[in-house]
């Protein structure tokens, strides 16, 4: 059923694009995935598949003012529990207007549900590789005045009843306290010269939910500055941030610092680089974890996914990572090749461990026509001591190398 109402959509939204000069928008997208990162050997990986697919159209409207509307279903194979059941999965996936010079004024304004991407997508990035990937709802504003900067206020979750009929019966008092999350921040772009550019983000998000009476759950500001460095052959990433604000009930002071170099020669490219993220003492009464929620993290902490969530994945420990990397892009064929090579510590010890582990990735992509990909992917991790103390299971230990792999096929419209 759900395969009919969206091939009838889009015949539909082909044809009102053809009569109305809206572009029609679509991709899908299927990988199956064996997943066997459990470090045992004894166990049977899993094999699983899904498809993520979207469809929308945009338009320019005027000049100065474009709209977009896109929704997707998402899900793994077999989540309908049989061949005649459905799910209903359909959801908004982007609806936005952007106005241009409004007023006037030179500035862009952009409201509604949309994708955020800002500099290396460390700390906000839309994680484009995810079953569901990262949208937010909430404003923007955009200025260039010889240095390229944006406003936003984006909401995360609001818990907040949506009164439709003002009676006296549905205001409560005294009034209910506010406990939704937001996200404000603020984006600085500048070009130094042909070689160097910087990049300035702060943001500050808010869960107003009281865990401890009187104090919000958290309240978290982070400063970020990256240097991006473009000099004939090689190119250059320094990044650094800090963290700051209070998180149930404790100071938050944490930091992370990135250096990455990438170096061509011919079709391939070498690199090389270090990240290193803040972690938390044992016993300590600060919260010294950095945390990145919003960002696009396995393009940094390897693609196995081990250390998504930093303070859970690694018992508030924090990550480092010492990474190579090598592509190979050939002129003239469809194919391109990459490996990253990372070993992975934290910052701070537990029980006097710190090694994680290292893990091999290796990807192969190729372009079968304009907009269509095929793309396999494999890597290996081996675990270090703490990484086994992590994943053993009462007195069942887990210390083999683990493995995942996948292929996936991608095409747009």
């Amino acid at each position: 059923m759900k395969l009919f109402l969206v091939l009838f959509l889009l015949i539909g939204m082909t044809t009102f694009a053809q009569e109305s000069d809206f572009k029609v928008l679509g991709q899908i997208q299927m990988r199956s995935e064996i997943d066997g990162r459990d470090f045992s050997n004894k166990t049977r990986p899993l094999f699983f598949s899904t498809l993520r697919t979207r469809l929308g159209v945009e338009k320019n409207i005027s000049e100065n003012l474009y709209v977009l509307i896109q929704i997707q279903d998402s899900r793994v194979f077999g989540v309908e529990g049989s061949p005649s059941a459905n799910i209903n999965n359909i959801d908004l996936h982007q609806a936005f207007v952007r106005i241009k010079n409004p007023f006037e004024l030179p500035l862009t304004f952009q409201a509604g549900r949309f994708p955020i991407s800002y500099g290396t997508e460390r700390f906000i990035g839309p994680s484009n590789w995810n079953l569901f990937d990262r949208n937010f709802t909430g404003v923007r504003a955009s200025f260039d005045l010889g240095i390229k900067f944006d406003l936003f206020a984006l909401t995360l979750n609001d818990r907040q009843t949506n009164i439709t009929n003002a009676t006296s019966n549905v205001y409560p008092y005294p009034s209910r306290p506010d406990t939704s999350s937001s996200l404000y921040g603020l984006f600085l772009s500048h070009k130094l010269n042909d070689a160097n550019r910087i990049v300035l983000l702060t943001y500050y998000d808010i869960n107003r939910k009281n865990i401890i009476a009187g104090e919000n759950s958290f309240e978290r500001t982070t400063v970020a500055l990256t240097h991006f460095g473009d000099y004939e052959n090689l190119s250059t990433i320094v990044e650094g941030a800090y963290q700051f604000g209070i998180e149930s009930g404790k100071d938050v002071s944490a930091y992370t610092v990135s250096a990455s170099g990438r170096y061509k020669v011919g079709s391939s490219f070498f690199g090389a680089g270090v990240d290193l993220n803040s972690g938390t003492e044992t016993g300590a009464t600060e919260m010294n974890t950095f945390q990145v929620v919003y960002g696009s993290r396995n393009r940094f902490y390897g693609f196995m996914d081990y250390f998504i969530i930093m303070p859970a994945n690694t018992d508030n420990a924090g990550v480092n990572n010492y990474y190579l990397t090598y592509e190979l892009a050939p002129k003239n064929s469809k194919f391109s090749y990459t490996a990253a090579v990372n070993h992975f510590t934290t910052n701070q010890t537990r029980n006097d461990l710190s090694t994680l582990g290292q893990e091999l990735d290796l990807t192969i992509r190729y372009n079968l026509v304009k907009g269509t990909t095929i793309r396999w992917g494999g890597s290996v991790f081996v675990p270090g001591d703490l990484m086994k103390t992590f994943f053993k299971v009462g007195n069942v230990e887990r210390n083999d190398p683990s493995f995942w792999t996948y292929i996936m096929f991608t095409t747009n419209i």
